[in-house]
């Protein structure tokens, strides 16, 4: 990706009572973790239902 280009992307937050699923990472340049709800990048042409659906396969290791 280039710097300042605009990349489409879903998220989806699962939420129980007041607990949310997230996804654990590790930023690369600082080696710090972050947590973000799961998702990702939509592919050119996936509609975001479908790209969430696969996403969430995805990071959950269903795939």
């Amino acid at each position: 990706m280039n710097p300042g280009q605009i990349r489409p992307i879903v998220v989806c937050v699962f939420r129980d009572g007041d607990r949310l699923l997230a996804a654990e990472f590790e930023d690369p340049a600082s080696g710090k973790l972050f947590y973000r709800p799961l998702g990702g990048a939509i592919h050119f042409g996936e509609y975001s239902r479908d790209c969430i659906v696969r996403e969430i396969w995805e990071e959950m290791g269903c795939d």
